[in-house]
């Protein structure tokens, strides 16, 4: 089950509104930003640049660590030192597991790949909120799934 969902099968959280209908179940869940509309994936096309953008508006706190141009290699040597040598064991192991989303104490972090080389670091304000971690994580699929 988890290889034909994309690793997706029991990471849901359950609905607080019972639907007349699936029509109905599914209007909700978009109206909710559960799921994107139909369509959503391929009517916008999702590059680096985009996915850097959602983050800079989701997190603007956020530290954007580029490692073919070494943009934002300052803001990633301010970190405490325990997570910055955290960051890219803890990037590469993710390589392996699949995970979107990897705790650095008390912040977490999304390692990006191209192909097989570790292309971006987006970590995540400490403290960061449950529903911007939701945006976020959908911003992420999105762009994976799009791209």
């Amino acid at each position: 089950l988890q290889e034909l969902t994309g690793c997706a099968a029991g990471r849901g959280s359950s609905t607080s509104f019972a639907a007349a209908d699936g029509r109905a179940a599914r209007e909700r869940a978009t109206a909710d930003r559960r799921i994107f509309p139909g369509g959503a994936v391929t009517e916008q096309p999702r590059d680096l640049d985009t996915l850097i953008n959602d983050f800079r508006g989701i997190f603007p706190e956020g530290i954007v660590f580029d490692t073919e141009t070494l943009s934002g290699a300052r803001d990633m040597r301010d970190l405490d030192n325990g997570v910055l040598a955290q960051a890219l064991p803890a990037a590469l192991a993710s390589a392996g597991e699949g995970n979107d989303l990897v705790r650095l104490g008390e912040q977490w972090m999304t390692p990006v790949y191209a192909g097989v080389a570790l292309r971006l670091l987006f970590v995540l304000p400490t403290g960061a909120d449950p529903d911007s971690l939701r945006e976020w994580i959908r911003a992420v699929k999105l762009w994976k799934f799009s791209g």
